[in-house]
């Protein structure tokens, strides 16, 4: 839900949005290096522990 609105924001933009789905960090070094992109974001959860 997050992405979908995270591309629509982008797009709304007027820019191109190009979505690679999940994996790792390093997959997205790889597709933001080998797409014709000018940068790459990616929405992680939080590795904090949660506050009890």
């Amino acid at each position: 839900m997050l992405a979908d609105a995270l591309i629509a924001g982008i797009n709304a933009a007027g820019v191109d949005a190009l979505n690679v789905g999940l994996g790792p960090t390093p997959m997205l070094y790889y597709a933001a290096s080998t797409q014709e992109v000018d940068g790459g974001i990616q929405i992680t959860g939080s590795h904090n522990p949660p506050r009890l």
